[in-house]
Parts: C-alpha cells; sequence; structure tokens
C-alpha cells in the first residue's frame, strides 16, 4: 500500500476561488439571520427573515456540496492538523444543519408545527458550526499573518476572501 504525498495547491488560488467566497458570504448570512431568528422577538420583519432564510438554506446546499467536495480533494491528503480536524469537524456541523434545516422546511410546509427535537439539532449545530468554522479560519489567517509574509500573494488573496464575503452578506442581507 503507498502511501500518497501532498503536493501543497496554490493557496493564493484557493482563497481567491469564486465558490469558496460565496458559500464563506452564504454561510455568515445564514448564520446571522439563524442567530436573529432565534434570539430575537418574532415580529413580521422576521417572519420575512425566516422565509429568506429558509430559501437560502435549500438553495444553500448544492453550492456548498460542490465547493466542499473540490476542498476535500484538495486537502485530503495534507496531514492532519488542528486546521484540518476543525474543517472536517465543520463539515459534519453543517451537514447536520443541513439536514436538519431540511426536516424543519418540510414540517413548516406540509405538518401543523415543528419539532423542538429538530429546531434544538438546528441550532446546536449552528453553534458547532460556528464552533468549528471560526478556529479553522482564524489559524490559517493567523498562520499566514505570524510567518511575517503580510504582503506575499496569499495574504493579499486572504483580504479579497475576507472582502468577498463581506460583500455576499451584506448583499444578501439587503435582501431583509
Amino acid at each position: 500500500m503507498s502511501q500518497r504525498t501532498f503536493t501543497r495547491p496554490d493557496r493564493s488560488v484557493e482563497w481567491r476561488r469564486t465558490s469558496a467566497i460565496f458559500v464563506s458570504g452564504l454561510l455568515v448570512f445564514e448564520t446571522i439571520t439563524g442567530l436573529g431568528i432565534w434570539l430575537l422577538p418574532f415580529s413580521l420583519p422576521l417572519q420575512f427573515t425566516v422565509l429568506v432564510h429558509t430559501i437560502a438554506g435549500l438553495l444553500f446546499v448544492l453550492p456548498y456540496a460542490w465547493y466542499q467536495l473540490h476542498h476535500w480533494r484538495v486537502y485530503r491528503h495534507a496531514p492532519m492538523t488542528h486546521v484540518k480536524l476543525t474543517g472536517y469537524l465543520a463539515l459534519v456541523a453543517t451537514l447536520v444543519c443541513s439536514v436538519s434545516g431540511f426536516v424543519l422546511s418540510y414540517q413548516a410546509a406540509f405538518a401543523t408545527r415543528i419539532s423542538y427535537s429538530w429546531d434544538l439539532v438546528h441550532i446546536v449545530s449552528t453553534l458547532a458550526l460556528i464552533a468549528c468554522t471560526l478556529p479553522h479560519v482564524i489559524a490559517l489567517l493567523l498562520r499566514d499573518r505570524h510567518s511575517g509574509a503580510s504582503q506575499t500573494p496569499v495574504r493579499a488573496a486572504e483580504r479579497s476572501f475576507g472582502l468577498g464575503t463581506a460583500l455576499y452578506t451584506l448583499g444578501s442581507l439587503a435582501l431583509i
């Protein structure tokens, strides 16, 4: 059995990947609106937020799956580190959040009420997603910052990723 060696991808290309920026922006949007739905008093604007959150969540699944498959293919042979582990945990949390979101959407559309258990799974998986995704991304940013390579193409690509994610998120929030 042969051990496959890991060839480091061009990280500046990966940070600038449109699918990464789009998925990140939509993920941040879904997180912000989901936390708002959970924590804010229910109102007419929040009812509209639930509708937009649900539609965006249902549409999120295919772009996320496409991006995640690419990301996994690129980094699957990398050595196991805390960054890779938090990435895998974020993947699991996203899958649980997506499945529970589908169930809640189905229940809201076709049942008399949503299940408290599925709602709790959705909330807990959202919190797990935040707890795994933030360290996954922040550790990479800090690693590059502390390497002294503040003006490298990778750092410029990271800034582009952050700006693009913020623009997609704000654009999505503007719908509400």
